[in-house]
C-alpha cells in the first residue's frame, strides 16, 4: 500500500510560504551540477548526476521511479531542466528545490564546502 498524498506524476516547485514536507529517511537528494561544482560545495549526502553528462538519462533511469527525490543545482536553472527531463520518465515524487542555498533551507540539509 502507498499513501496517495500527492498526485502521481506531479512535479512541484517549493514555494517560500509552503515548505515541503520531506522525510529525510527516504529522500534522495540529486545535485545535477558538474563534479567540479559539487566538490566546491554541496548538500550533505547528495547524489551527483550531472545534467550535462552523456549518461544523465541512463543514470536517472537506474533509479527507483517510486522513490522520493529532491533536485537542485547552482541557481535553479539546471534543476528545472533536469526535473523536466526526469518527469518524462514517469517518476512519481520529484521536486525541484532550486539552488544549493534554497535546497539547503527547504530540506534542512547542511551545505558542505
Amino acid at each position: 500500500g502507498s499513501s496517495a498524498s500527492s498526485e502521481a506524476g506531479a512535479v512541484s516547485a517549493v514555494s517560500q510560504d509552503q515548505p515541503a514536507v520531506v522525510s529525510s529517511e527516504d529522500l534522495i537528494v540529486i545535485d545535477v551540477r558538474t563534479p567540479r561544482e559539487l566538490a566546491e560545495q554541496h548538500l550533505d549526502g547528495a547524489l551527483n548526476i550531472a545534467l550535462q553528462a552523456d549518461d544523465f538519462v541512463d543514470r536517472i533511469s537506474e533509479l527507483d521511479r517510486n522513490g522520493n527525490y529532491a533536485v537542485y543545482c547552482r541557481s535553479g536553472n539546471r534543476s528545472g531542466q533536469a526535473v523536466a527531463a526526469i518527469s518524462t520518465l514517469v517518476f512519481t515524487n520529484l521536486t525541484d528545490h532550486g539552488s544549493v542555498a534554497e535546497a539547503s533551507e527547504s530540506l534542512g540539509i547542511s551545505v558542505i564546502s
